[in-house]
């Protein structure tokens, strides 16, 4: 008979399904009796993400944080340890929103790490505010420098 592993043994990194929620704001001006108004909407941009979550490896949270924008489209900002980005998550797909825990460090990470280890969900919903990203630096592509001077 084979033994369960114990619980010291190190984990090997599982894939999970993440729905990434991304809250997108953008002005819209109307013209009403000759006053120019600016309006904000928000809208929710929705998709999904595998990804092999793993507590241990310090590098994981910043890959995890630059995987959720690149799905997204939006990888033009700089991850780094000192700059990160917080965002809610929720295990199970029952909770709501109010409910759902901050991850604003790697020690939030690990803690999430282990409770989607412990609990195995289908889904982890993840939530997170473009307007906290894009207050991040901007990568600055060597590419885009040399063709502005070119010009």
């Amino acid at each position: 008979m084979s033994r369960p592993p114990s619980p010291s043994s190190k984990s090997t990194p599982s894939d999970v399904v993440f729905t990434i929620a991304l809250t997108v704001y953008s002005t819209i001006w109307k013209t009403t009796k000759n006053k120019t108004m600016a309006k904000e909407e928000k809208a929710v941009k929705t998709k999904e993400l595998v990804f092999a979550v793993d507590g241990l490896d310090s590098t994981n949270y910043l890959n995890f944080l630059h995987a959720a924008l690149c799905k997204h489209n939006q990888d033009v900002f700089k991850i780094m340890q000192a700059k990160c980005y917080p965002f809610k998550h929720i295990i199970g797909a029952k909770q709501k929103v109010s409910d759902g825990m901050d991850v604003d460090n790697s020690g939030d990470y690990e803690v999430m790490v282990k409770k989607i280890d412990d609990k195995k969900p289908t889904t982890v919903k993840i939530f997170i505010n473009m307007k906290v990203i894009e207050k991040l630096p901007c990568k600055i592509n060597i590419a885009d420098e040399d063709e502005a001077e070119q010009w």
